[in-house]
Order: structure tokens, then sequence, then C-alpha cells
């Protein structure tokens, strides 16, 4: 029974050091320093809807950026972080560049499947703002 309390505190100090160091400037450094991998874009994308499901809209901003910058312009995962940065720029009150947003998204993914929500949130911004 003792071993098994181990194991079990064990893993939960593990799970709140990767967290610790998830929500530290060393998880986006080690992200930098990895942005040639494959796995790289698909690691902000999921970052970012990490924060999104807390509603740290900031931080998901931050991800969603990073990951829709040129040089991940050939990365499947583009078109939802382009999506989704404007979204989190729209959840920040940063309206006109939240239509920014959407309008880069649109004009670059005119098909992909949030392409109608990008549409619906663009007109609704265009007439509230």
């Amino acid at each position: 029974m003792r071993a098994f309390l181990f194991c079990v505190l064990l893993i939960i100090f593990g799970l709140h050091q990767g967290y610790q160091w998830f929500k530290s400037p060393k998880y986006t450094a080690f992200l930098e320093r990895n942005k040639k991998k494959s796995w790289t874009s698909q690691t902000l994308l999921y970052s970012g809807l990490y924060w999104t499901t807390l509603e740290e809209w900031g931080k998901a901003f931050q991800f969603f950026d990073r990951c829709g910058q040129d040089d991940f312009k050939k990365s499947v995962e583009r078109p939802l972080c382009l999506y989704y940065k404007a979204r989190a720029l729209d959840e920040l009150k940063r309206f006109p560049e939240a239509m920014s947003g959407y309008f880069s998204f649109l004009e670059e993914f005119p098909n992909h499947p949030k392409a109608s929500l990008a549409r619906n949130r663009l007109d609704n911004l265009k007439t509230e703002h």
C-alpha cells in the first residue's frame, strides 16, 4: 500500500511540475528552439486551445499568433491558428485587429470549414463597430 501511495504522490508531483513548466516562459522558449520540428505547429495550436478552455485569451493568443506566422506557412495547422488568433483578438475586445484577422483567414482559406463562422463574425463586427 505504501508503494502505491508513493507512486500516486510521485505522479501528482510530476504533473504539477510539468504544468508549472507549461505555464512558464521556458515552455515557449523550448517551442521556439524546436520551431523547425514537424510537431511544433501542432503543439502551438493545442497549447492555444488549452488556454481557450480556461478562457485565458491573452495566453491563447500568444500561441495562435506564433503558429500563424510565416515560418509555419506550410503547416496544416495554419488555418486553425489564423482563425483562433482572430477569435482570441475578438474575445480580448481588440475588434479592429480581430476584423483584420478574420479577413486574413478568409482571404487565405475561403473554403475552410471555419470560414462560415469567420464570415458571420466579421459581418457582425462590421455592423457593431
